[in-house]
């Protein structure tokens, strides 16, 4: 424990400011006997270690400061001056009235002018150094005389008076001692010593090094403050900014209008708003270019400021340039946008591949805890979208894009289409694409299974549920849903329990939907080339047809009685002529189905005789008008009762399904009527097989009451029956095809960026223009990859191990030279290429082996044509595998001899450089040679087994291209 003062009397506790005593024995003995203490032969042991003196009884000047601690003075004669003249009672209170620091600070800076003069000036003679040391010592001297003067007297005639006045006096004692101080001494003037101030000491030091540690240390707090006045200097810079752009638009009519504006609206103001003080890169550029020709120099403050964007602005710019990389150019120009390039690296952080995606699962499971348990409940609709054959080799991911891939399994197969799975959310309608995969024409039954299964299975282990299934007519899909059905009415058979209408995946039951939109135009596609019977239990003569050609005349009547005030202002010859009619378009078929023209057909069953047109007298027999105006009532009443959106409709059928609404007598009627309704020749009338879409009507509607039944034991209390279609999915794919302004057909690397876009943007709810689905109620995407791109997890960029399958086409390539490949090594400019890439790298530049070896050109041209056969052959069979430039580097590091490589330092560096280069040339240069033979601009023989597989894809593509119209007689099965 730190003891107090030694003197007896003395007020001062452990806190004072107090000094230890003196290691020197004679110097410890003489304070013990200037503090007159008693016992001394005792308290000597104790000294050292545990007994100190307060500063109270040590003047200014017999401190002795450094640079590392301040310590008391063994002068004994200052000390003597003190001690033996002062009242040990009384001079504590004086004392304690001047503030140590203050003695310190003055004491600093003459101790600190002594040591540096003495630095400076080493050279300076004895006597000179002699004669100012006598001058400090005279000065310290008439200082303690008259400081013992000041105190005795004051203690004569000031006793008993308060401490308000010992307290002023010894003020008055600094002011007299300050007046003796300026007092000029002979012996001083005589040596003309001159003392410096501590400040100017510093002035010729240039280097922190040579500082003293406590200059360095003071040296730094002023770096330390001056980056901090930088800071709030740059800070103050913008807030002014701010102000000043606050105060331009503190207009209450541009308030009002802003807070009227969209968020991608106020995205894209504020963005021009924050960078307009900012020159971009390219204005930069032009303004250096601009000084160095005028011979000036450029302003650097200028040159070196970047524009930060945001993430929204970013995603904002991302939208614009999908749509249109020419219109982005010139918005880029004309207003403050980030660069393509900023954009690209943007979208690379977010990693997509064929199959289920781990980073959507991911986030549907941290999704699903936060949502609502109404809202957990959701469908899995899946559909196609035709891909332009192409390939292209992707070097990040070391693979060539454009063959079948679905994630876990590739095969050499070209892809030309590729199958997209999306989520639908039942009671809010959100939507979340979750699966993509490459496909080889229309998907196999078997794979569609696999990827039923492992989606369904995936997403119920998010807590979201899977009650329905939602698809097309197409035969893959009926054919898995027939199986799905088969497996587990199968399975129940085993268990004697009663079968479904559903199916069982992981143990949840999901019901099968055929995409009520698909259905309507199956009906219409089927009425172009057959009749419809419409009640088949009545006698043969009393059967009723409805058939195409009475609506086609009702179309003439209409458009020749009087063409400008027409009643089916909306029917054109695309609805209505075969040739003509687009069978992709959903709303040419409903308006056919409508009240409309139902009402206006109906007319005609009313009147007698006929009517006179410009063509001449038309009329339609009262029987045919009678059928076909009901034929086309129930039908858009059907398609109403399925496409209900609201509560407040303009139809009754076209609302919400609840308990007590129309909808569950209607749809028990509307089974009845399509059960007795059939497709039969247009002359024989016999009933004609193959057609599904009346059966497929029929299980969509025992669908629709299953699913309220499941629905009102998960608490519902109504649903939309729209959200139970591909509207959603259909919306998606025209997106995607609108992107760059109009691809039709995108390839499989174009629809992988753009399906990226679409989850990054939120842009999957737009309209298109020319799609064919309403978006009225379209939902609302679950969530968007926005968050993806600052939390990327190295998981989601691994690839799985693939199932890879060869097929019967690719077969191992003879040794034999195929000069038709179009993927010759020996070309001057292949070489080219390996030169100038290895010569370029830091660690073969610098090297002359390495140098020597690279720039001949004879060795070169040997290694490119040993190299050649091998790289076409392990190309031709790995084409379609994933890692193939790892796979074909290990092969021919078997086969391939390296010895010409002189360069033992460099040997393994310049060896992977060499196969690197070669194997990536001839990977672009195949990608070029297959993709020529998919647009025919190659037609010379080849033995290459990939290329004549890709000559006879082009052929079929052409072939499906030249079919007419008037050949598709089917309308159950659409292709995309």
């Amino acid at each position: 424990m730190r003891q107090a003062c030694i003197v007896p009397g003395c007020a001062s506790n452990a806190r004072t400011p107090a000094h230890i005593f003196p290691k020197n024995v004679n110097q410890r003995l003489l304070w013990l006997k200037k503090l007159k203490i008693e016992n001394i032969e005792h308290v000597i042991s104790l000294a050292r270690c545990k007994l100190r003196v307060c500063y109270k009884y040590f003047s200014d000047d017999d401190y002795i400061y450094s640079a590392k601690c301040i310590a008391a003075s063994n002068n004994i004669d200052s000390q003597q001056a003190l001690i033996s003249d002062c009242n040990l009672e009384f001079c504590p209170d004086i004392i304690a009235l001047e503030p140590l620091q203050s003695a310190h600070e003055n004491q600093d800076i003459r101790y600190a002018t002594y040591i540096q003069e003495h630095d400076m000036n080493s050279n300076r003679s004895n006597e000179v150094m002699n004669s100012s040391i006598e001058v400090m010592n005279s000065n310290e001297v008439i200082e303690e005389t008259l400081l013992s003067n000041a105190i005795m007297e004051h203690v004569q005639h000031t006793e008993g008076e308060t401490r308000d006045k010992v307290t002023n006096f010894a003020y008055k004692r600094h002011e007299r001692q300050d007046e003796v101080l300026a007092t000029p001494n002979r012996r001083q003037q005589e040596t003309n010593v001159r003392l410096f101030k501590r400040r100017t000491l510093l002035l010729d030091c240039r280097r922190q090094a040579d500082l003293t540690p406590k200059a360095a240390k003071l040296y730094k707090i002023a770096r330390n403050l001056f980056k901090r006045k930088r800071c709030i200097e740059a800070q103050n810079s913008s807030m002014r900014r701010i102000l000043r752009t606050s105060k331009r638009l503190q207009s209450t009519n541009f308030i009002e209008q802003y807070e009227g504006l969209s968020k991608t609206q106020r995205i894209l103001i504020q963005m021009q708003l924050r960078t307009a003080q900012q020159p971009s890169h390219i204005e930069q550029a032009h303004l250096s270019v601009c000084a160095e020709r005028a011979d000036q120099p450029f302003n650097t403050d200028y040159m070196f400021v970047v524009r930060r964007y945001t993430v929204d602005e970013k995603i904002l710019a991302i939208s614009l340039l999908q749509r249109s990389p020419k219109c982005y150019s010139l918005i880029q120009n004309l207003y403050n946008m980030p660069s393509s390039k900023t954009l690209k690296r943007l979208l690379q952080k977010v990693v997509l591949k064929p199959g289920l995606c781990k980073i959507i699962i991911r986030y549907l499971h941290e999704k699903a805890k936060k949502m609502h348990n109404k809202d957990k409940y959701c469908i899995l609709m899946w559909d196609e979208i035709a891909l332009t054959p192409h390939i292209q080799y992707d070097s990040k991911n070391d693979l060539i894009t454009g063959f079948e891939d679905w994630g876990m399994r590739r095969t050499n197969k070209f892809a030309d289409h590729v199958l997209v799975f999306m989520l639908r959310g039942l009671y809010s309608g959100w939507k979340m694409p979750i699966s993509f995969g490459y496909c080889d024409s229309q998907t196999k039954t078997p794979q569609l299974l696999r990827c039923i299964k492992q989606i369904i299975t995936a997403v119920n282990k998010t807590e979201l549920e899977i009650v329905a299934t939602v698809c097309d007519q197409g035969s893959s899909n009926v054919a898995a849903i027939n199986t799905l059905l088969k497996d587990t009415a199968r399975k129940l058979w085993k268990q004697g329990t009663e079968h479904r209408r559903a199916f069982e995946v992981d143990g949840k039951e999901i019901i099968p939907f055929f995409d009520p939109p698909h259905l309507i135009k199956g009906v219409r596609n089927n009425l172009l080339n057959k009749d419809l019977e419409i009640n088949i239990s009545r006698t043969s003569k009393s059967r009723q047809f409805a058939s195409w050609k009475t609506i086609e005349l009702a179309y003439k009547i209409d458009t020749n009685v009087n063409n400008f005030n027409r009643m089916l202002s909306k029917i054109t010859e695309e609805h209505v002529v075969p040739d003509k009619i687009k069978k992709m378009r959903v709303k040419n078929a409903t308006q056919i189905f409508s009240s409309t023209f139902s009402a206006y057909i109906g007319l005609f069953s009313h009147m007698q005789g006929h009517v006179d047109t410009r063509i001449g007298p038309l009329s339609i027999p009262k029987e045919e008008a009678v059928t076909m105006s009901k034929t086309l009532q129930f039908f858009n009443d059907l398609f109403d009762s399925v496409n209900g959106y609201t509560t407040k409709p303009e139809a009754p059928l076209r609302s919400v399904v609840k308990e007590n609404s129309v909808h569950h007598e209607f749809w028990k009627d509307a089974i009845r009527r399509l059960k007795a309704m059939r497709y039969v020749h247009p002359v024989s009338k016999k009933p004609l097989t193959g057609s599904l879409c009346i059966q497929n009507w029929i299980k969509s509607i025992d669908a629709f009451q299953d699913l309220w039944t499941v629905l009102q034991e998960k608490d519902f209390k109504q649903f939309k029956p729209r959200y139970v279609n591909q509207d959603p999915l259909e919306n998606f794919f025209g997106c995607i095809r609108s992107t760059g302004g109009r691809d039709i057909n995108p390839t499989c690397t174009n629809f992988c960026g753009a399906y990226k876009v679409l989850l990054i943007n939120n842009l999957s709810s737009r309209h298109s223009i020319g799609q064919n689905c309403e978006n009225i109620c379209d939902g609302h995407l679950l969530f968007s990859l926005k968050d993806f791109i600052s939390e990327a997890h190295e998981d989601d960029a691994k690839f799985d191990e693939v199932e890879e399958d060869e097929c019967a086409h690719i077969v191992e390539s003879s040794s034999e030279e195929i000069n038709e490949n179009r993927c010759n090594l020996q070309d001057r400019s292949v070489y080219n290429i390996l030169k100038n890439n290895l010569l370029i790298k830091a660690s073969f530049k610098h090297c002359a082996a390495c140098r020597a070896t690279i720039t001949d050109s004879a060795i070169l041209q040997q290694i490119l044509k040993r190299a050649e056969t091998l790289v076409k052959k392990y190309i031709t069979r790995f084409c379609f595998k994933s890692k193939i430039k790892s796979i074909i580097e290990r092969e021919m590091e078997k086969q391939f001899d390296f010895t010409f490589i002189k360069c033992q330092q460099h040997d393994a560096q310049l060896k992977n450089a060499i196969l690197s280069t070669i194997i990536t040339t001839c990977l672009k240069k195949f990608c070029t040679a297959v993709n020529r033979c998919f647009n025919s601009k190659y037609t010379s023989t080849t033995k290459n087994p990939v290329l004549i597989f890709a000559q006879i894809k082009y052929r079929s593509r052409i072939k499906k291209k030249r079919e007419p119209k008037s050949v598709q007689q089917n309308g159950d099965a659409v292709q995309k």
